[in-house]
């Protein structure tokens, strides 16, 4: 409660205003000096972009040259190389050389025995044989001879006695021959088959001798694409690390450009609060004022009240009196005073004052929605005069 206020002045809006036109004037000027380094960064990455570009050009033209070349070998030259083997490949050993050795690997013994390479080999290892049984049968015979002197035999015991060891000794010999010639024909075999794998094994090493020669021309392309773009790389490379210092320039730049902006929107955003904040206080006191004046009437009210004998609860506040005076006391030993309402010029009226009444009867003493304190006149046996 007090005088009622007059209205505010209007908000001031200038301080608004000149920090916007701050907040507009640094952006262009950042924004400029921005444009500006990109501008030079512009300048400066393409004449490092330029002869890189140009080494791509020219990379672009080898290449396109080289395939057509490669595309020419490989239709004169290379294919007719592969059709060949392909065709060797899928083609069946019919050759008289390679169908001789299966079948003398895959064949009887007396095929081998009859070869004229290997079959002399085996007759004359059978032979041998035989001749080391034959041997072997006379030396016993001579023995057996003097053994049967020795003791006394007639010839014709002799005889009988050498012709039973010549049985005996033939089959022998025959039995060793046959073992002799059976062993040299198995290793005959062994010979055949290991010679035709030494002469495949020599095939198929120039078989894969041809192969590699072949595969060599096929990967000449790729390994001069491989090297050239090897050099792209480490130029494109070099550019990328030119351009990394003014790409972080140009960051750092932004980072710096958004903070002082920030400031620069937080001046004209607390422009703005103020602004508000005034136009908010001129509300509020507008509201004030039309609170000050319905409790202007109510105590304009109470006033009347009080002046034609009606008794009743009254606002004592100290707050809400002004040119207050003592003039007494009352039964209850409280001061008595006299007073004007600050709301109710040109009046005066006698009576306690709230805060003293709520020290010696609070039961007496209220408080009203606004927290200014009412006293119960009736509980004190008094009545608030006008005078």
């Amino acid at each position: 409660m007090g005088k009622q206020a007059s209205a505010p002045p209007p908000p001031d809006y200038q301080p608004v205003a000149a920090a916007s036109e701050k907040a507009a004037e640094l952006g262009y000027k950042l924004g400029g000096e921005q444009l500006t380094e990109s501008k030079r960064q512009y300048d400066l990455n393409l004449a490092a972009a330029q002869p890189i570009a140009e080494t791509q050009r020219r990379v672009m033209e080898q290449t396109a040259a080289q395939g057509q070349d490669y595309y020419d070998y490989m239709k004169s030259q290379q294919r007719p190389v592969e059709g060949a083997l392909n065709a060797r490949a899928l083609e069946a050993d019919s050759s008289p050389e390679s169908l001789a050795e299966r079948g003398l690997i895959s064949g009887s013994n007396a095929n081998l025995q009859r070869d004229p390479q290997y079959g002399a080999q085996i007759a004359e290892e059978a032979a041998t044989a035989g001749v080391d049984q034959m041997s072997g049968y006379s030396r016993a015979l001579n023995i057996a001879a003097r053994q049967g002197m020795r003791y006394g035999y007639s010839p014709a015991k002799l005889a009988a006695q050498v012709a039973s060891q010549a049985n005996v000794q033939g089959s022998s010999v025959a039995s060793a021959t046959n073992a002799a010639r059976n062993q040299a024909t198995d290793r005959a075999r062994g010979l055949v088959t290991t010679g035709r794998n030494l002469r495949l094994q020599d095939e198929n090493t120039g078989w894969a001798k041809k192969l590699d020669v072949a595969g060599l021309y096929r990967g000449l392309p790729g390994a001069s694409q491989g090297a050239y773009q090897t050099s792209i790389a480490a130029g494109s490379s070099a550019l990328d690390t030119g351009m990394k210092p003014g790409q972080a320039y140009l960051n750092n730049m932004g980072q710096g450009i958004n903070t002082t902006m920030q400031g620069a929107n937080a001046r004209v955003q607390g422009a703005n609060t103020i602004a508000g904040m005034r136009q908010q206080y001129g509300d509020t006191v507008a509201q004030v004022g039309a609170a000050n004046a319905g409790a202007t009437n109510q105590i304009i009210g109470t006033g009347l009240g009080v002046a034609s004998g009606v008794a009743a609860t009254r606002w004592s506040d100290r707050r809400l009196k002004e040119n207050i005076e003592l003039v007494g006391k009352t039964s209850h030993n409280l001061n008595l005073y006299e007073f004007g309402y600050k709301e109710v010029p040109g009046k005066r009226f006698r009576g306690v004052m709230a805060d003293e009444v709520l020290d010696v009867m609070p039961e007496a003493v209220a408080m009203d929605e606004n927290g200014f304190m009412m006293v119960n006149y009736d509980m004190l046996g008094l009545s608030m005069e006008v005078v």
